[in-house]
């Protein structure tokens, strides 16, 4: 119909929509961005590196670094 204004039941109901996905859509992201540090964080420990002929892990060479 022309000329009668929009329904504001319809208007809040798109604006709880929206707010409800941008909630879940933040939840999801930031959940994803913890779990990928941490497998990083966990994975770059382990990694073997070739250090002057010897392999040894990640950690201890930066060990070794800090020590000498």
């Amino acid at each position: 119909m022309q000329g009668k204004p929009p329904d504001w039941q319809d208007f809040l109901g798109i604006v709880v929509l929206l707010l409800m996905n941008s909630t879940i859509s933040f939840y999801e992201e930031n959940s994803a961005g913890n779990a990928a540090a941490a497998l990083m964080a966990g994975l770059a420990l382990k990694t073997k590196v070739w250090y002057f002929h010897t392999r040894m892990s990640l950690a201890r060479l930066i060990w070794k670094s800090v020590i000498t």
